[in-house]
């Protein structure tokens, strides 16, 4: 991520090109290969449009894998004040074809406002949709946007009115780090911090302070993480994740792991599994003929056993009350009444295999993401069909429910938020801004902010009650 990364408002040439010389120096480091040569020819005459994005790449041409390079951009905007806001960074590390032509939107076509500040804009259409600390929402036309803020909280601090307008909310809404495919986010119970896991042979488990922004890392041994499934505990700071047969419980807090279950002695060792939400039992299918498993974590032993589980169950979840568990295997959704110790009848038969799933809060609803890029909600009383959302994107989409139930979240690898009216099935709006596949996501305890974990290497905050609307 960034070496150097700053926002100037209305610098003088001098200060503009002081930044850039700053930026690249930060970039270059103590790097000996690929550096950036600076200042370029010609500099102030490539910032002199009222609006745009210039950007220098250390060497030329793609270099070897594993390989290095400083890259400096600068992306600046004029408000309608017809003041420049500029932002500056310098970076240094591996950058593919998309980031060399522009690192600030790697991939993407973005104009220079959002270029310069992205935390508080979305891509709507054509346009941009902004969202002001003081709660604002709206296009940037219709909020008078001045950049870091809405027109009217800038009249406020030009007019001398300091006064807090600032309607509490984390300390920031993007948190950088690198992830890969297998990345998963989550909040903590109590809506306080923010768990993420980097995804498939990284092993690094982050976790911020929302209030402060202060940043925890804890890196799992290399034989406790593999190519199968990490589960965040609803119940608090546990995930669970499967290693080569074994299911190791690890204490985020305390950095300590603990092999619950130990499969090797299986036939069909499980390769995913689930955490109950109030931390008592682990879910997973595994033996010849196939079981679905609940083991009891306390007591070390099967807790009940259900027959008629499919072999190659990748994905189960739990509902709210761990009354119910969902699972997808061999393109089928099936669901599982725990307390009654029996199976539904199967909720989905077809070419589209279930890649997410997810119940609703009070267990009414089920959502699924097919990896032909459709989302099926049913009635997960019934059984019966609700919606065939369509596939507006193609590839695998993450869903997550709102904490009141009313509203469906979906994403995958266009990047794009997509909200539904969940009764209806009818959209309630769609908006990009990550530049890369979507991994996961999640929605806050209070459900005010939904969490996404992205391959572009951030994970964002969105505030979707404000992006809604009334």
């Amino acid at each position: 991520m960034a070496n150097s990364d700053r926002v100037l408002i209305d610098p003088a040439p001098e200060a503009l090109e002081r930044a850039l010389a700053e930026a690249a120096e930060a970039a270059n480091g103590a790097a000996r290969e690929r550096l950036l040569e600076w200042p370029p020819l010609n500099l102030r005459a490539r910032l002199g449009a009222p609006e745009g994005w210039q950007q220098w790449n250390g060497c030329t041409g793609a270099g070897h894998s594993g390989q290095a390079r400083s890259v400096v951009a600068v992306a600046w905007w004029a408000d309608r004040a017809g003041r420049r806001h500029h932002r500056v960074v310098g970076r240094r590390g591996q950058f593919n074809n998309a980031a060399r032509a522009n690192v600030l939107t790697p991939g993407e076509k973005r104009p220079p406002l959002w270029m310069v500040y992205s935390e508080h804009l979305y891509a709507v259409g054509s346009g941009l949709f902004a969202v002001c600390a003081c709660g604002a929402a709206g296009t940037t036309e219709e909020l008078g946007w001045m950049g870091p803020c809405c027109g009217p909280c800038h009249d406020r601090r030009e007019s001398g009115d300091m006064t807090p307008r600032e309607r509490q909310g984390p300390a920031t809404t993007i948190f950088p780090g690198r992830n890969a495919p297998g990345a998963r986010v989550a909040f903590s119970p109590d809506g306080v911090y923010l768990r993420t896991y980097a995804g498939l042979e990284q092993g690094l488990f982050r976790c911020w302070d929302l209030g402060t922004g202060e940043l925890q890392e804890w890196q799992a041994p290399s034989d406790y993480f593999s190519d199968y499934d990490v589960t965040f505990a609803p119940s608090g700071p546990m995930a669970l994740t499967i290693s080569v047969g074994e299911f190791v419980l690890i204490d985020l807090a305390r950095g300590r792991m603990q092999i619950l279950v130990d499969a090797h002695g299986e036939v069909q060792v499980p390769s995913a599994g689930a955490i109950s939400p109030d931390g008592s039992a682990i879910a997973f299918v595994c033996g010849n003929p196939p079981e679905l498993v609940l083991w009891d974590v306390a007591a070390q032993a099967r807790r009940a056993t259900f027959p008629g589980a499919m072999a190659q169950t990748r994905l189960l979840v739990f509902s709210a009350d761990g009354k119910m568990l969902a699972t997808s295997a061999r393109q089928q959704v099936r669901q599982w009444d725990l307390v009654a110790g029996r199976e539904r009848p199967v909720l989905h038969r077809s070419a589209q295999e279930a890649l997410s799933l997810a119940f609703s809060p009070d267990g009414a609803w089920l959502a699924a993401g097919l990896n032909g890029g459709n989302v099926q909600t049913w009635d997960a009383t019934t059984g019966a069909h609700l919606h065939l959302l369509p596939a507006l994107a193609s590839g695998r989409p993450s869903v997550a429910f709102s904490p009141d139930g009313a509203v469906l979240a979906t994403i995958g690898v266009d990047g794009t938020l997509r909200l539904w009216d969940v009764a209806s099935g009818r959209p309630r709006g769609a908006f990009g801004w990550h530049c890369g596949g979507v991994l996961g996501l999640a929605f806050s305890p209070a459900g005010g902010w939904l969490a996404t974990i992205a391959a572009d290497d951030t994970t964002k905050l969105w505030p979707w009650p404000l992006m809604l609307g009334p």
